[in-house]
């Protein structure tokens, strides 16, 4: 979700930019050529000339230049966020509401995702060592209803972290995840008005982290510290929910 929100934001600033210079030539185009048609060809036509100039002055080359910067920026960011193993996306749906495409595309963001940036960095870590850290989810340990797609994607996770952990052991590369539970970030504050403000991490009695509780918990399984914690996934979810006691 987050990687999501830089991507739309630029996206919204090309759209504004594109119908900025888009208004410019249509409200030339009616409100100015009706006038030069009443001049004569030599007058008309440097006035033509003259108005080209201020356009291209004022409007199209800031715009231009500018939807190319954002273009750019775009690509960069979006190369950058695909690149962290813990990209991740979802939709909430009844399994019988996901279509086909939907749950690809969350497959393929989550999981994918997952495979492309383990694929490419195999190299790497296999010559001296190294450490991978998977982003999983809760959901992918116990289910969720509503979101089948993603806590399948993130179970996926869970079992490819163990097998990779079997198969590149051999080379000293460690491979290890984590999982999760409810996080404030600022997806979770539009969904259920919880902001990382409300969270006291010196309280344990509590089922929402803070982003850097997880980034402690990435740091320990990527560190020397955990050097003997192979094929794990490591939840942070808070206090566990149990079973509730039945009443007799």
């Amino acid at each position: 979700m987050m990687a999501s929100e830089p991507f739309t934001a630029l996206a919204w600033i090309m759209a504004i930019c594109t119908a900025l210079l888009s208004g410019t030539y249509l409200a030339f185009s009616v409100i100015v050529l009706p006038s030069l048609a009443t001049l004569r060809p030599s007058e008309g036509i440097e006035a033509m000339n003259a108005i080209n100039r201020v356009i291209l002055k004022t409007a199209f080359m800031p715009l231009f230049f500018g939807s190319t910067v954002l273009a750019l920026l775009m690509v960069l960011t979006g190369l950058w966020y695909w690149s962290e193993p813990g990209a991740g996306a979802s939709f909430v749906a009844g399994f019988d509401d996901i279509s086909p495409n939907g749950w690809d595309t969350i497959m393929d963001v989550n999981l994918g995702g997952t495979y492309h940036c383990t694929h490419a960095a195999s190299e790497h870590l296999k010559d001296g060592g190294g450490a991978v850290v998977n982003v999983a989810s809760v959901a992918g340990q116990e289910g969720a209803p509503y979101m089948s797609h993603y806590a399948a994607a993130k179970a996926a996770i869970i079992n490819l972290t163990r097998t990779l952990a079997m198969e590149w052991a051999g080379d000293d590369v460690r491979v290890n995840c984590i999982a999760p539970g409810f996080v404030a970030t600022p997806g979770l504050e539009a969904q259920m008005g919880v902001s990382a403000d409300d969270v006291d991490r010196d309280e344990v009695d509590r089922r929402i982290g803070v982003s850097e509780e997880i980034a402690d918990a990435v740091r320990f399984l990527a560190s020397p510290a955990a050097s003997f914690v192979v094929g794990e996934t490591l939840t942070a979810g808070g206090v566990p929910q149990g079973e509730e006691v039945p009443s007799l």
